[in-house]
């Protein structure tokens, strides 16, 4: 566990987005989904 899994900010934002587990890799994990939806959404990234 990181330092940040035990900042007050950190766990209730993971808290508030509904995850669990270690809240640093949950919120990154989250943001990455989402990130990933908008861009299949958006058409995809061609190379």
């Amino acid at each position: 566990m990181s330092a940040l899994d035990q900042e007050q900010d950190v766990v209730d934002l993971a808290e508030s987005l509904g995850l669990t587990g270690s809240p640093v890799a949950a919120i990154i994990n989250f943001c990455q989904n989402q990130i990933d939806t908008w861009v299949h959404e958006a058409g995809g990234v061609s190379r």
